[in-house]
C-alpha cells in the first residue's frame, strides 16, 4: 500500500505536468485515493489504555486510539521533545503526535 506522502508526491508530479486543466494520475494512484477518501466501516480493536501508550486522534476518520507510537529519537536528541508515530487502525492514515507544546 502507498502511503500518504508517496500520493502527495504523485499528486504535485501530475500537476507540475498538467496540460492545460488535465492532470494524469496512474491508475494505481488513483484506485487508492478513491479508497482512502471512501468512507471506512472498520471498527477498531479497543486498545487498553497503558502507562506506555500515547493516545492518538486521527483526524481523517475522527477515531482516537491509543498505540504505543513509535518514536522518532532523532527528533528527541535535537530537539529535546518527542514525536511519535502510529498508523490509525479504522482508516489506515499515518498519524504524527508530539509532546513540544505540552512540555
Amino acid at each position: 500500500m502507498k502511503s500518504k506522502k508517496d500520493i502527495i508526491l504523485s499528486l504535485k508530479l501530475g500537476l507540475f505536468n498538467a496540460d492545460g486543466d488535465k492532470v494524469i494520475l496512474s491508475k494505481s494512484d488513483t484506485e487508492w485515493l478513491l479508497e482512502y477518501l471512501q468512507p471506512q466501516a472498520v471498527t477498531p480493536q479497543p486498545t487498553q489504555r497503558n502507562e506506555n501508550y500515547q493516545l492518538f486522534y486521527c483526524d481523517h476518520c475522527g477515531k482516537s486510539f491509543w498505540y504505543p507510537g513509535d518514536e522518532d529519537p532523532e527528533i528527541r536528541r535535537d530537539f529535546g521533545y518527542s514525536v511519535w508515530y502510529a498508523t490509525c487502525p479504522t482508516c489506515g492514515e499515518e498519524i504524527r503526535l508530539t509532546d513540544h507544546y505540552w512540555r
